[in-house]
């Protein structure tokens, strides 16, 4: 009796949470995205810090060369972007 009280609460839960995420992304509007700089191709967990070599200042001429960037790029350092 009692797992099948646990299994029904869970579920409960499991549908409640799923209701509010949804009514939460509907409440963002889809058309307010801001448009960002052009960005080199990054990996998931390091970003762009596999591209950057010793001298960042020699590195990110090159980066932005290959990215098609003329005066700003988005690049991330880790899970933190940073604009360059």
């Amino acid at each position: 009796m009692a797992v099948v009280q646990a299994a029904s609460g869970f579920a409960a839960a499991l549908i409640i949470s799923n209701i509010i995420i949804s009514s939460m992304k509907r409440r963002q509007p889809a058309g307010n995205k801001a448009r960002k700089p052009p960005s080199p191709p990054k990996l998931p967990i390091l970003g762009n810090l596999h591209q950057v070599g010793k001298f960042p200042h020699r590195t990110f001429p090159g980066l932005a060369k290959r990215c098609g960037a003329s005066d700003l790029m988005l690049l991330h350092f880790g899970s933190r972007p940073a604009l360059v």
